[in-house]
């Protein structure tokens, strides 16, 4: 799994069970940190200089 900026903020209704088009994975953000992230969470290294936490919902 990998993220870019494109659509990263796409905003997506809560009660959907869907995907957008033209995406894989709907992520719900758990934090931006310097170091760790929450149990559950994937995380991207490097992201603006802190580690961006999010989990595959």
């Amino acid at each position: 799994m990998s993220i870019t900026g494109h659509g990263l903020m796409t905003s997506w209704s809560c009660n959907k069970d869907t995907v957008p088009k033209g995406f894989n994975y709907i992520l719900q953000f758990t934090g931006y940190y310097a170091s760790t992230c929450p149990d559950g969470s994937r995380r991207w290294e490097d992201f603006r200089a802190g580690v961006l936490c999010a989990r595959v919902v």
